[in-house]
């Protein structure tokens, strides 16, 4: 059910918030159950469900990441985990620019919970600090550690909040957060969906010929 999805994201939800994030978050889980095929509806596991339908969910109900950031890192799965990228850009056509703000602050957090039991784990790398009086990013590389084995969904989280000297600026246009990727992820490969074939309506099945 819902239980464990909303227990792994627990901490976003408190902090980036706005709005009936509770609701909105229902509703994308909705979505992905009802790509479950007709036989497995009485299970109702996500493991059977598009899980990949989660990416794009935005916390702060007021403001998108990407309307934040016009460019997104980089995420691959390694042997050891996960790997972060953000390649050297120029900040001026990176990020937004917002009255008084003098740093962007960049949170990673990756969620991950069983699909086929209860555990369910969180990481969170340390925060990326930008300084915008400068005109480029050299960008940067973050290795997230992980042992791989099982059947999991895995979402990456990415926040984003301006500041003012050492303060967060509170206006809900300046802030976001929001689930960039999620992965249906089973012993360190990333499965895609498949989706159930669809039988043809009665109306588009030919007509029996019938002897005269």
């Amino acid at each position: 059910g819902f239980k464990k999805p909303r227990n792994a994201l627990k901490p976003l939800i408190t902090w980036y918030k706005e709005g009936a994030t509770h609701n909105r978050l229902n509703k994308r889980l909705i979505e992905v159950f009802k790509t479950i095929r007709p036989s497995q509806m009485g299970i109702k596991r996500l493991a059977e469900g598009d899980i990949s339908l989660i990416s794009g969910f935005e916390f702060n109900g007021a403001t998108a990441v990407t309307n934040l950031l016009n460019k997104l890192p980089l995420i691959n799965l390694t042997a050891a985990g996960l790997r972060l990228s953000f390649s050297r850009t120029e900040i001026a056509t990176w990020c937004k620019q917002v009255p008084k703000a003098t740093g962007l602050v960049l949170q990673f957090m990756v969620f991950r919970f069983q699909l086929l039991g209860n555990k369910y784990g969180a990481w969170q790398s340390q925060d990326l600090s930008v300084c915008l009086d400068k005109p480029t990013y050299p960008g940067a590389e973050l290795d997230l550690p992980m042992e791989h084995k099982g059947d999991w969904a895995l979402f990456l989280c990415l926040g984003v909040y301006y500041k003012e000297g050492q303060h967060k600026i509170a206006n809900k246009r300046y802030f976001a957060c929001g689930i960039t990727h999620a992965w249906h992820v089973k012993d360190g490969k990333k499965l895609s969906f498949i989706p159930p074939e669809r039988k043809a309506p009665c109306s588009a099945m030919k007509p029996r010929n019938w002897p005269g």
